[in-house]
């Protein structure tokens, strides 16, 4: 192996050493959710750590880089509008939520924006 990508995988596996350990609370817990909600959901458990090494040419520096973390994605179905045609009901408009690991679920848009809603105004009063 070339001596210098020698090195630089060395030095990021030194990195990751530490950086497991500074995370090992977090990445404990992450790891227990995942492993909970695979049961909840009868679902096979899994849980991701993505390592990255990031070099820097000009500075010659590196960062070494671990995460982990239950994805989310929110989207949203609609009819596309038609400026020719006036604005209907929005009562089949409905939001998917999806988390990694947990099946989706589909809600109206006016139910998850009363429940988003509900949500802002309860943290206003604390």
């Amino acid at each position: 192996m070339n001596p210098k990508l020698e090195a630089i995988a060395a030095k990021a596996a030194e990195d990751l050493v530490g950086l497991v350990r500074d995370g090992e609370e977090k990445i404990l817990a992450a790891w227990t959710e995942a492993e909970v909600q695979a049961q909840l959901e009868d679902t096979k458990p899994k849980f991701k750590l993505s390592v990255g090494i990031t070099l820097d040419l000009d500075k010659d520096t590196m960062d070494t880089d671990l995460s982990w973390s239950v994805k989310h994605h929110l989207s949203v179905s609609s009819t596309i509008p038609d400026p020719s045609q006036p604005d209907l009901p929005m009562d089949d408009t409905t939001i998917t939520l999806s988390v990694e690991g947990r099946a989706p679920v589909t809600v109206p848009l006016q139910k998850f924006h009363d429940m988003v809603a509900a949500k802002v105004k309860g943290s206003d009063e604390t």
